[in-house]
C-alpha cells in the first residue's frame, strides 16, 4: 500500500491527467481533500457523530460472564441452525462403514499382494517387460 507522501506525489506527476479527467487541478491532493472536508463542515459534525455512536455502542457493553457466555453460546447455536450435529454423525456413520470394509477386504487384499509378489509372480514379471521395453527404447 502507498503511503500518503508516494500517492501525494504520483497525483503531482499525473496533475495534467486528472485536471483533464476530473475538470479541476489536483496537483496539491492535500489543498483539495482540505478544502472538501471545509466545505462540507464535517469536522463541525463528527463530534455529534462521535457522541452518537458512543451511545449506541454502550448500548451493547457486556460484563466478562455475559460476555464469555454469549461467546460460547455463538457456535453451538450457529451449529444448530446449520444441524451439524446430525451432519457430523453422518460423516461419522460414513467413516465407520468405510472402515469396517477395509478391515474385512484387507486380509485377502494382503494374501493376493504376497501372490502376485512372489518370485517369478505377476509383478516381477511385469517389471521385467518393463525394464525390456526401456531396454529397447533407450538404444
Amino acid at each position: 500500500m502507498k503511503t500518503f507522501n508516494q500517492f501525494n506525489e504520483d497525483a503531482n506527476r499525473n496533475a495534467s491527467l486528472m485536471k483533464s479527467l476530473l475538470g479541476q487541478d489536483f496537483s496539491s491532493i492535500e489543498d483539495t481533500m482540505r478544502n472538501v472536508t471545509n466545505k462540507s463542515k464535517i469536522n463541525k459534525k463528527a463530534p455529534a457523530m462521535v457522541k452518537q455512536l458512543s451511545g449506541i455502542a454502550n448500548q451493547f457493553k457486556m460484563d466478562p460472564k455475559k460476555a464469555s457466555k454469549f461467546a460460547e453460546n455463538i457456535p453451538k447455536i450457529v451449529g444448530q441452525r446449520m444441524n451439524l450435529p446430525t451432519r457430523a454423525s453422518q460423516m461419522s456413520n460414513k467413516i465407520d462403514k468405510g472402515f469396517n470394509k477395509l478391515n474385512k477386504k484387507l486380509p485377502t487384499m494382503v494374501n493376493k499382494f504376497k501372490e502376485l509378489s512372489k518370485p517369478g509372480g505377476k509383478i516381477e514379471k511385469g517389471l521385467g517387460k518393463m525394464q525390456g521395453m526401456i531396454n529397447m527404447l533407450s538404444q
